[in-house]
């Protein structure tokens, strides 16, 4: 007895080392050969999100680095090495997909790479960040935070995510891991100052002189909440 499927559509979340830049399609039929279908959508990892947050918008040719190229920048994968990507292929690949009928969906993690592969925005605004209430400061950015200087980082990150899907021609964004957002039990993350107040400022009840009251000022210096001790402790 033949299973019979309720309608549905078929997306796929890959990378870029899924496709092969020496091609001249750019690997997009020999994918789906592979696939064997044609999805209605892919949504392309290009895994951290410095894609958007430090994108430029450039006129020229440029290399991708490598955690664009592919996942973590992993080496390779059953079929390839990781190529070098640039921004004129990545638009190509793009446009090669639309002309099979498949949308293209940006999506990026939130994770912080420490400079592994290149200068990171959020090296630079690492007041971004989660703050855990057990092990202090975490290289992963928490979406409901605030710069140093107030704005709202979705505010930013939206403002540039706008930007790269408009140079790209992305159809829309997946928002994957960390997105949610904060990864983990409300009571473990996150715990920053700037969280404690938001919470503080956004709460009817009165926290003066309460232990959360004493971390919540906001300066250059990151600060957690220890619950052993009572105290919170300077990040340098």
């Amino acid at each position: 007895m033949e299973l019979q499927q309720r309608p549905h559509e078929r997306w796929i979340w890959t990378e870029l080392i899924g496709f092969d830049n020496s091609e001249e399609d750019l690997g997009v039929g020999s994918y789906i050969d592979t696939a064997g279908f044609v999805p209605t959508a892919i949504c392309l990892l290009m895994t951290s999100p410095d894609f958007v947050l430090s994108h430029e918008g450039v006129d020229g040719e440029v290399e991708l680095p490598p955690d664009f190229c592919a996942r973590d920048g992993h080496d390779f994968n059953p079929h390839r090495q990781r190529q070098v990507w640039t921004n004129t292929q990545l638009r190509g690949l793009i446009d090669e997909l639309h002309s099979r009928g498949i949308d293209v969906y940006l999506t990026v993690f939130t994770r912080f790479y420490g400079n592994a592969f290149h200068h990171e925005w959020v090296s630079d605004h690492r007041e971004v960040c989660m703050v855990f209430r057990s092990h202090g400061w975490a290289s992963a950015i928490n979406v409901l935070s605030r710069l140093d200087d107030g704005t709202w980082f979705q505010d930013h990150f939206s403002g540039k995510l706008v930007e790269v899907m408009e140079y790209y021609g992305f159809d829309g964004w997946h928002g994957a891991d960390g997105y949610g957002p904060l990864n983990g039990p409300i009571w473990e993350v996150c715990v920053s100052d700037d969280m404690i107040d938001q919470f503080g400022s956004g709460a009817t009840l009165g926290m003066s002189g309460s232990s959360f009251g004493s971390i919540a000022g906001r300066d250059s210096g990151r600060r957690w909440w220890t619950p052993s001790t009572g105290q919170a402790r300077r990040r340098s």
